[in-house]
């Protein structure tokens, strides 16, 4: 980035012009409600014009820092780049300046962050500082996080306060309906295709954990025993009610990380079941997208405190996908009827 010490008034006052219309327009569909209900045709419009003034700029002068067109035309550059979002292209090269400029000085760390999260949230990733977050029907949720421990103190290094003052401030915006939450889900992730932000691949539902792995035994009591004493797996208390019937004796670790589910069977060669965990709202994104891959309807299972869906890969090696946010689920597949 080139240094500059003289404030160019003129494209101060461009840029600024260019933040300002960005916040009349979004005012006037934030008043009609539209604004909450999806990427609006009028708002992308006045992106795609103002990340084409702002390219020009810098094609001129490089990414306007605080010396060139003092703190507020600044601001004004960084604010018009955070909506440049039809440009994957530029938006990730100007990712890569601010880093340097950032690491170096002429640029506030916390505007990098903030851009680095927004480009791998739409990538499909996980964002690092948790600047990020979508309204659901149930409120507002942070977009997945790279890791939850680390987060505040990745925040602090830049300038940021808790990730928990993200959500205070969003209480209060207006929350979708289901419906209007998977309608606004699926155009977004047709759009992303469309610009350029993900491909196909990439655009698969987050994985939170791998919950759980069917385990076929003969003697499941002796089995039992085995894995408490080898293992230091127990049974967990609130599931046995599931080992009767043909069901699964659940064990785990003291932690609650390892969880394997006993069967009474005879060993299935080549056939465990794989079980991912996921949170309700990512259950509800792959039932769909089951759906759309495999070419049929997976239906959800209710098993009382938790929902699965059961699908194989092509050599029949079955898969699960589960959650234990059992309320959740139930509403959103209510809404789906």
């Amino acid at each position: 980035m080139a240094s500059h010490t003289t404030v160019l008034g003129p494209l101060k006052d461009r840029l600024l012009a260019l933040a300002a219309r960005d916040e009349r327009v979004r005012a006037e569909l934030e008043s009609d409600g539209s604004l909450f209900l999806g990427y609006q045709p009028r708002m992308e419009a006045v992106h795609r014009e103002n990340a084409a003034d702002l390219r020009a700029i810098m094609d001129e002068h490089a990414w306007p820092t605080e010396a060139l067109v003092g703190p507020d035309g600044a601001q004004a550059a960084w604010l018009v780049l955070q909506y440049a979002i039809s440009d994957p292209g530029f938006m990730r090269h100007c990712r890569a300046l601010m880093d340097e400029a950032s690491s170096s000085g002429p640029v506030p760390r916390w505007q990098f962050a903030y851009l680095d999260d927004r480009i791998r949230v739409f990538e499909g990733k996980a964002q690092r500082f948790g600047t990020q977050f979508i309204l659901r029907p149930d409120g507002p949720e942070l977009n997945l996080l790279e890791d939850p421990h680390r987060v505040d103190a990745w925040r602090r290094a830049v300038g940021l306060g808790p990730v928990s003052e993200v959500l205070v401030r969003a209480r209060g915006l207006p929350l979708p309906s289901q419906e209007e939450d998977e309608t606004r889900q699926s155009a977004a992730e047709h759009w992303r295709r469309q610009v350029g932000w993900a491909t196909v691949s990439t655009m698969t539902p987050q994985l939170k954990s791998i919950d759980h792995i069917h385990v076929f035994v003969t003697d499941r009591a002796a089995a039992a025993v085995w894995y408490k004493d080898v293992l230091g797996l127990v049974p967990i208390p609130e599931l046995e009610f599931w080992a009767k019937d043909g069901g699964p004796l659940t064990v785990s670790d003291v932690g609650g990380k390892v969880h394997v589910a006993l069967f009474e069977s005879s060993p299935a060669t080549c056939r465990s079941t794989i079980a991912l965990g996921v949170g309700a709202s990512e259950f509800i994104a792959w039932k769909r997208h089951l759906g759309e891959q495999l070419q049929k309807e997976v239906p959800a299972e209710d098993h009382e405190v938790s929902w699965s869906l059961y699908f194989h890969d092509p050599d029949g090696n079955p898969y699960e996908i589960t959650t234990y946010e059992h309320a959740a689920v139930a509403r959103a597949l209510r809404g789906q009827n």
